[in-house]
């Protein structure tokens, strides 16, 4: 039986607020490190694309603690290039971060950009004349 969840233990406390640092509430902090593999991948994600540094928002940072949970089978190259959509404001809700792993999962880097955003719905603006 895995050992019961305590927030105060320091290795889940400093956990915690490393998950807030990258823009989590403390409820959601506290949720995302229940779960050991999500959190686990969630501070690789941050590690790796340098989240702290990003000052993304609470929507933001909930989008890259749900690309945390559906990205298991995807490189680093493929979640950072989500983490950026996200960071850039390109990938806006759930479903979008879904299509995304779904399509870098079938598709891996390099990334065809029109292709990727046709499938995550990321409508760009029409070129101006």
């Amino acid at each position: 039986m895995p050992p019961k969840f305590d927030p105060n233990d320091p290795a889940v406390a400093e956990l915690i607020a490393s998950f807030e640092a990258i823009g989590l509430s403390k409820p959601k902090a506290t949720d995302a490190a229940r779960n050991a593999k999500n959190a686990a991948t969630l501070k690789e994600i941050a590690e790796q694309t340098n989240l702290k540094g990003k000052g993304l928002n609470e929507k933001q940072a909930s989008l890259v603690a749900t690309l945390a949970i559906q990205a298991g089978s995807l490189g680093s190259n493929e979640r950072a290039h989500i983490v950026t959509g996200i960071s850039e404001g390109k990938l806006k809700s759930v479903d979008q971060v879904s299509a995304a792993v779904k399509y870098l999962e079938a598709h891996p880097a390099p990334v065809d950009e029109e292709e990727f955003n046709k499938e995550c719905g990321v409508w760009n603006s029409l070129p101006t004349r």
